[in-house]
């Protein structure tokens, strides 16, 4: 609810409906932001995302709760090492993964060292965020993006959001994995054109 109320205050002065775009977490929190502020969002495009990243008893898309507790440890011990291969998980099988790694591992300390207590709260915020409930309340018109390589969120996460949601449409990318902005350019801005145009 706090980084919705953050992204609505910091487009307040844009008109409404919004076109949003959510990758990965960012998904979680667009889809959020949709089910809750309906009126607000009249377009969304999920890519990687899913309504729940750690798998329960009724949810298998997802990792298991003990592998994201793993790489929590993982971080606290050496964060610019477990960051680095956490890249590699998001490109894991893609077809031009080591090019779109390049480009990743190139971008990843731009900025400076991400503090290892915002790593650690976005990892409970990961291990808590379940919106399989909210679904249903999102109004707007849905693209869901999905690689069929990803390693961190299974198509089948995709694929789910897509038939539960009550307007929405799929794409899954073939070769693509968790980042098919990237690896799979072309493809990926058509769907996203076409989409935002229609």
């Amino acid at each position: 609810d706090a980084v919705v109320a953050l992204l609505a205050d910091a487009v307040a002065s844009e008109a409404a409906p919004l076109a949003v775009l959510g990758w990965s977490l960012g998904g979680a929190v667009a889809l959020h932001w949709a089910a809750t502020q309906p009126a607000r969002i009249a377009k969304l495009a999920l890519v990687g995302a899913t309504p729940s990243f750690v798998a329960r008893d009724d949810w298998p898309h997802a990792m298991s709760a003990a592998t994201l507790a793993q790489f929590g440890d993982e971080l606290a011990v050496a964060y610019r090492l477990t960051l680095q291969r956490f890249l590699t998980l998001q490109v894991q099988g893609s077809e031009q993964g080591r090019a779109t790694l390049a480009q990743l591992r190139g971008q990843l300390f731009a900025r400076g060292d991400p503090s290892p207590a915002t790593l650690a709260q976005s990892l409970a915020f990961l291990a808590q965020i379940d919106l399989r409930n909210e679904v249903r309340a999102v109004e707007a018109r849905c693209l869901v993006v999905t690689g069929d390589r990803d390693t961190l969120v299974p198509a089948a996460a995709g694929a789910w959001l897509a038939q539960a949601l009550p307007d929405a449409r799929l794409l899954e990318i073939d070769g693509a994995g968790h980042a098919p902005f990237l690896s799979h350019r072309d493809t990926f801005l058509a769907a996203l054109g076409e989409f935002l145009d229609g």
